[in-house]
């Protein structure tokens, strides 16, 4: 690891445009602790300071301070000096076993602050330092228990003395110096905020703000991009030992600065890390003109090339437009807006959609009530380009019979105006999905549930033969049958039909052909895997065939 002094220097000459708080020893213990380390207290926090294993971000001091690799950065003339902690940890031979009681001494008029991000010094230390030991060793053998900890001291002795374990020391908080210098010029990226304090005003905390980008692009540049990205995936690792659970980790990185920066436990202690890693890479991406892999590529695990725009439209995720970033949360269920929006033309169909999908999150029904006119025709086709904008999947379904819609639909799928698919129901609603019999049946048990007596099962089916419409067989069944006035087109009819649908999803159209899928059981199981299939990849791969409904292949 590079050490640079020059880091240290641009953090503690401006700690006024830091964006997090720096912490006194005994609120960072409370940090630390809050976001899932073992509890220490201010004593330990200063203890593991004066041995050199975590450095300050900040130190002032109402005397001069004859301590070696702290180096005073101003002091003359004002009421406390002012140091920045550039300390070498050199090797212990012995080990450093029992050497906190020992040196834990603060000086009487020394403060020292710490940078949140110096959380992942003390995560890595109680990381490599901790007892590996079962929780229930003690219930099964206490003297087991004890050999197991005199074996673990002895290793931990060995270890700790080595060059090795010093190195990882100072490479550790090198990483925090890196991360807290780009800091105060990645932050407003990533959490898309920023904070300045007095006596700035924006315009000043700007002129800063660029300032350390500056100093940011001269010293990345000394690093090399190889190094950074070393560091990078080190800590996105680092990221997934803390915490597995990595698609929770994407998800919390939609949140809103509050809420992330509120976040408690490891999984808290994990996006911390999380911003640490992505504030390099965008420092990285402006320094050297270049897009990085996103810190979800860079743990554990190995993505292939270009699966993320094949999953969600974009190989940038974080980074992306609101529509991208909606898509993913869409593939875990987490988007409550509307994703598929279903067009029928009557109440008919819309009562028999509502009827099973009505309830299900994310799917509108838009029933266009029959208009035919050159102003219902225009609005629909308006609303079809506005689905493609809002990457919302358009499924129509509609009655071969209304000239004038088919002809638009038509025109949109040749267009490239819809991304979905279209149903067109020969002749209408009700005669394109059942047979006349069904009907009958549908309407019978209507007349059960209802109490209708006098009604037979055969004179109904007697008395709609011939229909070649649902307006007709509304007629025939009126007629016939007066007690059945109220059983009228309308959403109650419709949810009727999709009942039966529902219980009978196969069917034959008539004797001789073989028993397939209901057309509108089709268009239902479309609509809802259309919750969980990918919108761009859908749009990327296929169109809707102009003849057919259907998608095909680009």
């Amino acid at each position: 690891m590079i050490i640079n002094s020059t880091l240290k220097i641009g953090t503690v000459s401006a700690p006024e445009i830091i964006q997090h708080k720096l912490l006194k020893p005994h609120e960072f213990a409370t940090y630390t602790h809050k976001h899932g380390l073992s509890l220490l207290n201010q004593k330990y926090i200063c203890g593991l300071w004066s041995l050199g294993f975590i450095q300050a971000d900040l130190i002032y001091s109402e005397q001069t301070l004859d301590i070696p690799g702290l180096t005073l950065l101003s002091g003359t003339g004002e009421e406390y000096f002012t140091y920045y902690d550039n300390r070498i940890v050199s090797p212990k031979e012995q080990g450093w076993g029992g050497t906190l009681t020992k040196e834990t001494g603060l000086s009487e008029g020394v403060e020292l602050y710490f940078h949140p991000f110096r959380f992942y010094v003390l995560y890595n230390i109680e990381r490599v330092l901790g007892y590996n030991i079962s929780a229930v060793q003690y219930l099964l053998d206490p003297s087991g228990a004890r050999r197991v900890v005199d074996w673990e001291n002895k290793h931990l002795d060995k270890w700790s003395g080595s060059e090795e374990f010093t190195k990882k020391i100072r490479d550790w908080n090198h990483t925090v110096d890196l991360t807290v210098f780009v800091e105060p010029w990645a932050y407003g990226k990533i959490f898309n905020t920023v904070r300045w304090r007095f006596p700035d005003d924006i315009k000043s905390f700007n002129n800063k703000k660029e300032a350390r980008l500056d100093q940011i692009k001269e010293d990345l540049n000394k690093y090399g991009l190889d190094k950074i990205e070393e560091i990078r995936e080190q800590i996105c690792q680092d990221v997934e030992l803390l915490d597995d659970n990595k698609i929770l980790h994407i998800i919390l990185r939609m949140m809103n600065v509050s809420m992330r920066e509120n976040l408690k436990g490891r999984v808290g202690g994990a996006m911390l890390l999380f911003s640490m890693a992505e504030m390099l890479r965008h420092a990285c991406e402006v320094t050297f003109r270049k897009e990085l892999k996103e810190e979800d590529e860079l743990g554990f695990g190995v993505w292939m090339k270009d699966v993320k725009k094949d999953i969600y439209g974009a190989n940038r995720l974080y980074d992306a437009n609101r529509l991208v970033k909606n898509e993913f949360m869409l593939q875990y269920g987490l988007n409550y807006g509307v994703r598929v929006r279903c067009y029928v033309e009557g109440d008919t169909e819309a009562g028999a959609l509502k009827n099973i999908v009505g309830v299900s999150a994310g799917i509108e029904i838009k029933n266009l009530k029959g208009k035919v006119v050159e102003k219902g025709i225009a609005a629909f086709r308006d609303s079809l380009r506005q689905d493609i904008d809002s990457q919302v999947f358009s499924v129509i379904i509609i009655d071969n019979d209304n000239k004038d819609y088919v002809r638009a639909i038509r025109k949109a799928a040749q267009g490239d105006e819809i991304c979905g698919l279209f149903f067109l129901s020969n002749p209408d609603f009700e005669l394109g999905h059942f047979t006349l019999d069904e009907l009958a049946e549908i309407i019978f048990k209507y007349a059960e549930d209802n109490e209708i007596e006098g009604i037979d099962l055969e004179d109904l089916k007697r008395s709609i033969y011939g229909a070649i419409s649902g307006k007709e067989l509304m007629q025939k069944i009126k007629k016939s049958f007066p007690d059945l006035s109220d059983i009228a087109k309308g959403e109650e009819w419709g949810g009727l039909l999709m009942d039966y649908a529902a219980r009978n999803p196969k069917y034959k159209r008539n004797e001789n052909e073989e028993e397939i899928e209901r057309p509108i059981i089709e268009a239902v199981n479309i609509l809802l895997r259309s919750l969980s299939i990918g919108y761009q990849t859908t749009r990327t791969k296929y169109a809707v065939s102009p003849e057919t409904g259907k998608l095909i292949d680009r």
